[in-house]
């Protein structure tokens, strides 16, 4: 919130055709593999291993594919100065792939302290870095470094915190039993993620990067009272419910009673954003729309 008092509305919109290109892209990251994990009481060691080493070939696959595909990308958003910051972006599919697994042990094994310092220790050398390239004069690249240093330095804090060493070890088969619950997810994914990034993919093409600059921010700052609740809930939720996987009752009444919580407390605070909007320039009316 504070950077955009230093950088301009094109600045951010820059920085928001990169990282929407990628989240699409990373829709296809986790592919669903990770959650399998959580899913497995006691999964056996082959089956981590074959899962990092898949998930990490899969990370370096999408970002090679973003890299040779941003001019063509830069062309479609007629932005032929967001193909390097498109290229820096794909970093994080790579992180990504090396943050999966260790994520699905700490997250099975509900050390929820060791993923919040992860966490912690990203955004905070995320802030530094972002106030440090703003200052210097480095525009866009600042507004994106607030999305691929905490990518990097949150997939090397969770790989020192889980205590997972990957060992060469690959198992096609292994695989292939945890492939029908992940091809699933995986699709429930791809869905989620196209209607989350479709209109930032449409305003930066149609609009421009300003346009879509502003729209970045404003759904930026409405996202945050949902990061803060659902990013936690949810991961703490998961395991607790593949717990209960055999109980469908019991699995039943918590899943309702979690959502009824949820519900309770997001819609007062998204009241609130409505209510709150300020009206100077126009812009919040595209606030307004995003809240509603």
């Amino acid at each position: 919130m504070w950077l955009t008092r230093i950088l301009v509305p094109e600045e951010f919109g820059l920085a928001a055709i990169a990282i929407t290109i990628v989240l699409m892209a990373g829709a296809l990251n986790d592919a669903g593999m990770s959650s399998a994990l959580v899913r497995r009481a006691w999964p056996a060691q082959t089956l981590t291993f074959t899962v990092f080493w898949t998930q990490l070939a899969i990370g370096f696959a999408l970002a090679a594919i973003v890299v040779v595909a941003a001019p063509g990308l830069g062309w479609i958003f007629g932005r032929a100065d967001a193909v390097p910051l498109i290229r820096l972006a794909a970093v994080a599919l790579i992180a990504n792939g090396i943050a999966s697994v260790p994520w699905a042990t700490l997250q099975r094994a509900e050390r929820f302290g060791a993923i919040a310092v992860s966490e912690t220790i990203a955004s905070a050398l995320a802030i530094l870095t972002a106030v440090s390239l703003a200052v210097s004069g480095t525009g866009a690249y600042a507004a994106l470094s607030l999305f691929v240093v905490p990518a990097v330095v949150r997939a090397g804090c969770l790989l020192i915190s889980s205590g997972l060493r990957p060992r060469l070890r690959f198992s096609r088969r292994v695989l292939g039993s945890i492939l029908p619950y992940a091809l699933n997810l995986l699709g429930e994914q791809l869905i989620n993620m196209g209607a989350q990034q479709l209109d930032r993919t449409l305003i930066g093409i149609r609009l421009g990067a300003p346009q879509l600059g502003i729209y970045h921010q404003a759904g930026q700052v409405l996202i945050i009272p949902l990061q803060l609740l659902a990013w936690g809930t949810s991961a703490a939720l998961f395991p607790a419910f593949a717990k209960q996987q055999t109980d469908l009752g019991h699995l039943r009444v918590s899943y309702l009673g979690s959502t009824r919580l949820f519900v309770a407390l997001v819609f007062p605070i998204y009241t609130g954003a409505w209510s709150l909007r300020t009206d100077s320039t126009g812009q919040s009316r595209v606030l307004t729309k995003i809240a509603t």
